[in-house]
């Protein structure tokens, strides 16, 4: 069924580009959303070529460089999408998305000073906050670990990810103040109330088990780490 949609897109696409009335911007959008089905499809040389017309045809189209820098980073060319994005940026400076998916290759890349700065350029963005959060948590740094899960969680109230992040570094932090201690048992138990995929059900109980013990609870600890070994896979 997809592969048969996908036909009729790329058909559609087609019949645009050969009309020789269409004007460059409805052409370039045409091979962007070429390229956009080349990639669901896996056709990931296919989209390069199908995107790189695109902005050849219309080089102020930002679909066309967003697209293009994921058909670069899907085909392992990361540099390449660093340009792509980095034109989508200067063409839209305020979306803010550009410089998220920038901040992902730069961290991929193992470039976490340029990823914090990426995503930092990217403030309305609840995933921006959480990556940034993860990069400071992992240099110990917990109070600008904190201060950006909790801003991912205001931005994103589901998030479940920022709020188990909360918990997780207020415990890895080992917080003796209580009101920090209540603060990750409240946001350890919405992860859990918000979690969907079952499987990572067990990893909520353990981190809930283990702020129940930072907070003294040793009983309800030990609930809910029987309730993690139950769900354990």
């Amino acid at each position: 069924l997809r592969e048969h949609y996908a036909n009729l897109a790329l058909e559609q696409a087609r019949v645009i580009k050969s009309d020789r009335n269409a004007t460059k911007n409805a052409v370039a959008t045409a091979l962007a959303a070429e390229g956009y089905v080349q990639i669901v499809l896996g056709k990931k040389d296919d989209a390069i070529i199908s995107f790189e017309q695109s902005v050849e045809k219309d080089s102020e189209n930002i679909s066309s460089w967003i697209g293009l820098g994921n058909a670069y980073f899907g085909n392992n060319q990361k540099e390449k999408a660093i340009s792509a994005f980095r034109k989508a940026a200067d063409l839209s400076p305020s979306s803010g998305y550009s410089y998220y998916r920038l901040g992902n290759i730069y961290r991929d890349m193992g470039d976490f000073e340029n990823a914090v700065e990426a995503f930092k350029l990217a403030p309305q963005i609840a995933l921006a906050h959480l990556a940034i959060g993860k990069i400071y948590l992992s240099r110990q740094e917990y109070e600008s670990a904190l201060d950006e899960f909790r801003k991912a969680v205001v931005q994103n109230k589901r998030l479940v990810d920022g709020w188990i992040n909360i918990a997780w570094t207020i415990c890895e932090a080992d917080s003796k103040d209580q009101e920090l201690i209540k603060e990750a048992e409240t946001s350890a138990r919405r992860g859990l109330q918000l979690e969907q995929n079952q499987p990572l059900l067990w990893h909520r109980y353990a981190i809930l088990a283990r702020v129940l013990l930072l907070a003294g609870k040793k009983e309800k600890a030990l609930n809910a780490i029987q309730e993690a070994i139950k769900l354990s896979p």
